[in-house]
């Protein structure tokens, strides 16, 4: 299997300090050998973000390189899940420089190609778009508010690059209180 192209990808070392991490990670899907970032936990007493997760570039889908002198690409260490786990903890008790390989951002929503579904209007005219939930290699997950209503929602955008067809379904979920609705909207480049 031919490893990813992950030249557009940038390296990103962030110096932490003692504590958490707040990390939640998981093993590569590929077989890289690889611990995926998959999003994060609040830490301490207070609940509250983690250095990573303030830090602002780390984010879900990136690869933990490594941390301090321990370099998890290293294939002749033969890394495995568990020690690398196992080696997170144990550093956790002094400052540390984790290092990471962050994919590039999504691509940015053109508003104006979306067809919203009341009576035509642009997608910008219902929605107001809020931060990122999350994102996985062939989707983002956004906040939107509908402009009248008031009412939250989680809206999947798929990426373009990677769809097989040229319709692409925009599916939008009320607030993850409620499994009220799920609307398919289709979208065409």
């Amino acid at each position: 299997m031919t490893p990813p192209d992950r030249s557009q990808w940038k390296r990103v070392d962030v110096v932490v300090p003692a504590g958490p991490l707040g990390l939640i990670v998981s093993k590569s899907p590929t077989g890289e050998g690889h611990v995926i970032v998959d999003g994060f936990r609040p830490v301490g007493g207070s609940a509250e973000p983690g250095a990573l997760e303030k830090h602002g570039e780390i984010g879900p889908n990136s690869l933990l390189l490594g941390v301090n002198a321990h370099d998890f690409t290293d294939a002749a260490a033969c890394w495995s899940f568990e020690k690398i786990r196992e080696i997170l903890v144990s550093t956790s008790s002094a400052e540390r420089v984790v290092r990471f390989l962050v994919p590039p951002p999504p691509p940015a929503v053109q508003f104006e190609e979306i067809a919203a579904h009341e009576g035509g209007k642009r997608f910008a005219d219902v929605y107001t778009l809020g931060k990122e939930l999350g994102a996985g290699t062939f989707s983002v997950v956004r906040e939107a508010t509908h402009k009248t209503t008031g009412e939250r929602f989680a809206i999947k955008f798929k990426h373009v690059l990677y769809s097989r067809v040229e319709q692409i379904e925009y599916i939008l979920l009320q607030d993850l209180k409620t499994t009220v609705r799920t609307a398919f909207y289709a979208v065409w480049k």
